[in-house]
């Protein structure tokens, strides 16, 4: 890890306490800070701070459209000029897509967890701002398909 800083965040003190702890196991809690947050709540980093933000279906979650608008613009907040947002998120041809408790726009409760379920309209809406530069929609275990966005801060 070279020159390579990773901060995570988690809504988990546990995810938080498993990340740390498996950065000292490799030898490299030094180059990680891992903090607790609501990501319904503003980004706790300045203006343009990060080369690139990664998540893997944080952004799923029980996130209303209006939430996950606000998520992208602080996203592109502390994104650095041409740098890059690479995440995942269920695609609406997923397999429990439909299934469960219907929760309101595209989320579904499935096995006691509520799924923001992505289409690939939704994925382009939220990248207006920025240059998408790949979607991809790929399978994850059985039954979980994916969409895959990368797009780059103009």
């Amino acid at each position: 890890m070279q020159g390579l800083h990773v901060t995570a965040l988690d809504y988990s003190d546990r995810a938080i306490a498993e990340v740390l702890r498996r950065a000292a196991s490799w030898a490299v809690a030094a180059n990680v800070t891992a903090l607790r947050h609501d990501l319904r709540k503003p980004l706790p980093f300045s203006t343009e701070s990060f080369d690139a933000v990664y998540s893997h279906m944080a952004l799923c979650m029980d996130f209303s459209e209006a939430d996950l608008a606000g998520i992208f613009s602080e996203i592109r907040r502390v994104l650095k000029s041409g740098g890059l947002n690479v995440y995942t998120v269920r695609s609406t041809r997923d397999a429990d897509y439909g299934l469960g408790r219907h929760v309101g726009e595209n989320i579904y409760e499935v096995d006691g967890y509520a799924i923001h379920f992505f289409d690939r309209n939704m994925v382009e809406r939220f990248a207006r701002e920025d240059r998408l530069i790949a979607v991809e929609e790929i399978s994850e275990g059985e039954k979980q398909l994916l969409w895959v966005a990368t797009r780059t801060k103009r």
